[in-house]
């Protein structure tokens, strides 16, 4: 309420404030859903393990989850770096600089 008077007067379910809601907003093909599948794409895109998606999303097993596994290609190069301890910067350096064709300029 806003100076005692109703932001929207609706006095029914979340589905007709909803319906009612994107209609004054003039926003068309949208589905509540939509917020949530946003909510998912974000955290993965962040980094967040698809177990903890699961989680927060509610779904019963990680295979649900793992519709958004493509918006994080560079996790699977980044687990795989940590088992060095090293940034993934400092690895690709490091396999650079040991590589054959950089041994005689590095004195390997």
């Amino acid at each position: 309420m806003i100076g005692g008077r109703r932001i929207f007067e609706v006095k029914t379910g979340f589905k007709t404030a909803w319906a009612h809601l994107l209609k004054r907003a003039h926003i068309t093909k949208f589905r509540w859903h939509d917020l949530r599948h946003h909510f998912a794409s974000r955290l993965v895109q962040a980094g967040v393990p698809l177990n903890t998606v699961r989680d927060l999303l509610g779904h019963n097993s990680v295979a649900m989850s793992l519709r958004y596994a493509h918006l994080a290609p560079d996790q699977r190069r980044e687990a795989v770096a940590k088992l060095n301890g090293k940034p993934l910067l400092a690895l690709t350096l490091r396999l650079q600089a040991g590589s054959p064709s950089n041994c005689a300029v590095l004195s390997c």
